[in-house]
C-alpha cells in the first residue's frame, strides 16, 4: 500500500509542479551566489555551508518564499489524495483487499515519504553544489568575518542549535533540511486528515492548502507576539531564529497528534463500501 500511494503521488501533475518549483528555487539560489562571487578575491568568499540556500545572502528572499509557502506546497498533493481515490473508487477496492487499518497506514506513510523527499531532495542538491563549488572554510558571516571571529560576534545561545552551527556547520544544514522535510510531512498529513471532512471537498484544490496557510501564518504571529518563539515553526526551518529541542518535539507531536486524532475520529464513520 505504501508503494502504491508513493506511485499515485508522483504520477500526479501537481506533484511534478511542486518538485520542479522547489528545484528551480534551490538552483536559482546557488546560481545567484556563484554569479555574485565570480572574480572576487578568496578573502571575500564565504564557505560552502554559508552559501547554502537557507544561509546565502545573495538570494536571502528565497528561504522566505520557501518558509511562507511551506503549508501550500507541502499540502497540495496530500489534500487531493483521498478525494481522487473516492472519485475513481480505487479506495473501495483497496479497503476490501487489505482492510481499513492497512489502507490508512499505507496512505500515511506514503504521503510522509513522498512529501519528505520532495522537499529535501532539492535542498540536498543545493548543499551538494555549494560543497563542490565553495571552500569548506571561508569568510563565513554576512559581515565578512573570518572563522575565528564568528563565535565571538554572531553566537546566540537562544538560537536553535547555534553551537552546532559553529562547530559542525554541515551537520547544522542537514538538520535544517531534515526539519523542513518533517514539518512539511506533518502539514501534508494534516491536510490529508482535513480532507475527510465532506464540507472541505468544495473547491478542495485551494481550500485545504489555503486554510492551512492562514493557520500557519496566524499561529506563528501569535506565538511571536506572546514571546513563545520556541513554539514557532520558523525557528526550526529558518536558521538563526530562537528555538530549542523541546519546542521542536512539542510542535512535531502537536502536528502529527492532531492529524492522527482527526483521522481516527473520522475513519470510524468513513464508509466507502
Amino acid at each position: 500500500m505504501v508503494l502504491i500511494e508513493i506511485k499515485h503521488c508522483i504520477d500526479r501533475a501537481e506533484y511534478k509542479v511542486v518538485f520542479i518549483a522547489l528545484m528551480i528555487l534551490n538552483i536559482a539560489s546557488y546560481i545567484l551566489c556563484v554569479k555574485n562571487d565570480i572574480g572576487k578575491s578568496y578573502q571575500f568568499i564565504r564557505s560552502a555551508n554559508e552559501n547554502f540556500v537557507l544561509q546565502g545572502t545573495e538570494a536571502a528572499y528565497i528561504p522566505y518564499i520557501m518558509y511562507l509557502l511551506l503549508p501550500v506546497y507541502a499540502t497540495i498533493i496530500a489534500s487531493l489524495s483521498l478525494i481522487r481515490e473516492e472519485k475513481s473508487n480505487s479506495s473501495i477496492l483497496l479497503i476490501q483487499r487489505i482492510g481499513k487499518k492497512k489502507y490508512l497506514a499505507g496512505k500515511l506513510f506514503g504521503i510522509l515519504i513522498v512529501t519528505f523527499l520532495t522537499i529535501t531532495i532539492p535542498m540536498l542538491i543545493n548543499l551538494l553544489l555549494c560543497h563542490l563549488t565553495y571552500p569548506i572554510h571561508g569568510y563565513d558571516s554576512a559581515w565578512g568575518e573570518p572563522d575565528y571571529a564568528i563565535g565571538l560576534v554572531s553566537y546566540n545561545a537562544d538560537n536553535f542549535l547555534d553551537m552546532v552551527r559553529l562547530q559542525h556547520p554541515t551537520l547544522y544544514n542537514l538538520i535544517y533540511i531534515f526539519n523542513y522535510g518533517i514539518f512539511g510531512s506533518g502539514l501534508a498529513i494534516l491536510a490529508y486528515a482535513l480532507s475527510y471532512y465532506n464540507k472541505m471537498k468544495v473547491l478542495y484544490f485551494a481550500k485545504i492548502p489555503g486554510a492551512l496557510f492562514i493557520f500557519y501564518i496566524v499561529f506563528n504571529l501569535i506565538v511571536s507576539v506572546f514571546g513563545l518563539n520556541e513554539f514557532s515553526i520558523q525557528g526550526y526551518i529558518m536558521p538563526n531564529v530562537h528555538g530549542n529541542i523541546i519546542g521542536e518535539i512539542v510542535l512535531i507531536l502537536l502536528i502529527f497528534g492532531l492529524s492522527i486524532g482527526i483521522i481516527q475520529r473520522k475513519i470510524k464513520n468513513y464508509e466507502v463500501i
